[in-house]
């Protein structure tokens, strides 16, 4: 797969972790298509659900779908090349920089 698009939410609390993990779960089940979940991070005020995809506007797409408000509220979402640096993004929109650490 070429692209890897990466679901960001602020997170810090072992609560947040199970979420993470309840998230990357339903995403494994119900995306369809070219794409495939390949992991997750959590640390540093952040956590991070990765997806490998052929086509990443359209598993974002699905991604929200699955989404609820509270998620979209907190969300950002980017994808890049998988053999690339720089992220582009998708969400929210007015973001102007996206940052994996």
């Amino acid at each position: 797969m070429k692209y890897q698009l990466v679901i960001q939410f602020p997170g810090e609390t072992e609560d947040d972790f199970e979420h993470l993990i309840d998230l990357e779960n339903e995403l494994e089940e119900k995306l369809t298509g070219q794409s495939e979940v390949d992991g997750h991070d959590f640390g540093s005020g952040e956590m991070n659900i990765f997806v490998l995809s052929d086509e990443p506007i359209d598993t974002f797409k699905q991604v929200k779908s699955l989404l609820t408000e509270q998620h979209l509220s907190k969300m950002k979402a980017a994808y890049r090349d998988i053999e690339a640096e720089s992220y582009t993004i998708l969400w929210p929109e007015n973001l102007k920089e996206f940052v994996v650490t």
